[in-house]
C-alpha cells in the first residue's frame, strides 16, 4: 500500500531532522575539540628536558658531595643553549651551586658536568582532519634524551656516567600554530606535513548530505 502525501512528508522530514542531528553532533564535537588548549611547543621541549634533567641529578647526586658543578656542553647549537638554561634552572632549584663556564673547575672545586644531546627532536608527523566535519589536527612528537659525564678536573677521573630519556606523542589545532609556536628557536617550528586524503573527505561527504537532503524533497514530492 502506498503512503499518503502526509506520510511520506513525516516521514522524510524524520530522516532528514537526523542527518541534520548527526551533523550538527560531529560540528560540536569538533568545536570542542579544537577549543582545547595544547601547550606549547617551548612548554613541551622544556617540560621534557627537566623531567630527563631530574632523572639525571637524581642518579648523580650521591656522586656530588657537596661540589659544586660547571656545565659543559656538547655543542653550540640551539638546541644545547636551550638545554643548558634548563640544566641550570633545574639544579639551581634543586640547590646545587652553580660555577660559571669561564671559571676553573678545579680551582673552584667544582666536578665538570658534560651533557650530549643525543636527541632533541620536535616535529609534526602528520596531518588530518579529527573528526569528518571540523579543523585540521597535527599530530606532534617530541623527544629528549641525554648523555651526560661528570668530571674531577683535578685528577681528570670521569667519576660518573648516564643517560636518560623522555618522549611525548599529542596532536595539535592546525589553526592555533602562531600561539603553539610562540618562541625564537628554529626547533620550535616545525614542517607542517599534507592532511593527505582527508583533506577531500569533508567536502565529499558534505556534497553528499546536500544530494540526499535535495532527493528527499523531489521524492516527497513525487509522492504528493
Amino acid at each position: 500500500m502506498r503512503r499518503s502525501g502526509l506520510q511520506a512528508f513525516w516521514s522524510d522530514l524524520g530522516k532528514a531532522a537526523v542527518m541534520s542531528a548527526a551533523l550538527s553532533a560531529l560540528i560540536v564535537v569538533g568545536g570542542v575539540r579544537a577549543a582545547e588548549q595544547a601547550a606549547t611547543n617551548i612548554d613541551v621541549m622544556q617540560h621534557l628536558t627537566a623531567q630527563v634533567i631530574g632523572e639525571l641529578y637524581g642518579k648523580f647526586s650521591p656522586t656530588l658531595a657537596g661540589h659544586a658543578v660547571q656545565l659543559r656542553p656538547g655543542g653550540s647549537t640551539e638546541d644545547y643553549a636551550f638545554v643548558t638554561n634548563v640544566f641550570r634552572e633545574e639544579l639551581a632549584r634543586a640547590g646545587v651551586t652553580m660555577v660559571d663556564t669561564s671559571a676553573r673547575a678545579d680551582s673552584a672545586q667544582a666536578l665538570v658536568l658534560q651533557f650530549q644531546n643525543v636527541v632533541f627532536d620536535l616535529k609534526y608527523v602528520d596531518a588530518h582532519k579529527s573528526h569528518v566535519i571540523g579543523g585540521k589536527r597535527v599530530d606532534r612528537r617530541a623527544a629528549v634524551r641525554m648523555v651526560t659525564t661528570l668530571t674531577d678536573p683535578s685528577n681528570g677521573r670521569v667519576v660518573w656516567v648516564g643517560e636518560a630519556e623522555r618522549s611525548q606523542s599529542d596532536d595539535i589545532d592546525y589553526s592555533d600554530a602562531a600561539r603553539i609556536e610562540q618562541g625564537a628557536y628554529k626547533f620550535n617550528q616545525p614542517v607542517v606535513p599534507s592532511a593527505g586524503w582527508g583533506k577531500y573527505a569533508e567536502p565529499v561527504f558534505v556534497t553528499g548530505i546536500i544530494v540526499g537532503l535535495i532527493y528527499l524533497f523531489f521524492s516527497n514530492q513525487s509522492n504528493n
